[in-house]
């Protein structure tokens, strides 16, 4: 069976005007700031092997688990990172908030 492309939502024209190609979803967005290429084994990360976000990428961001209403809010909103902005920081490793503690 062949896999379904994933169509990339259109940004919005006000958005596209007002900042130009810099302009991305979310997903995208949080992907592009993370260390590249990724460590070649979670050893080999700042967060020494726990698993974070800087070395796990995509597969750590979105799960199979995750509700629809998050992969929506992922997909369909855009940000805009400006060309100033600070470097991201170097350690990724979780903070302790999960999605049941934001929630509440």
């Amino acid at each position: 069976m062949a896999r379904r492309r994933r169509r990339r939502p259109r940004i919005p024209e006000v958005l596209k005007r007002a900042c130009g190609c810099r302009v991305n979803t979310l997903e995208c967005s949080i992907l592009s700031l993370l260390p590249t290429p990724p460590p070649d084994s979670p050893l080999d990360c700042s967060c020494n092997g726990r698993l974070c976000l800087g070395c796990l990428g995509q597969s750590h961001l979105v799960c199979d688990e995750d509700p629809s209403d998050y992969l929506r809010f992922l997909t369909n909103s855009f940000c805009f990172v400006s060309p100033s902005a600070p470097p991201p920081p170097t350690n990724f490793s979780t903070s302790g908030l999960g999605l049941r503690y934001v929630s509440i």
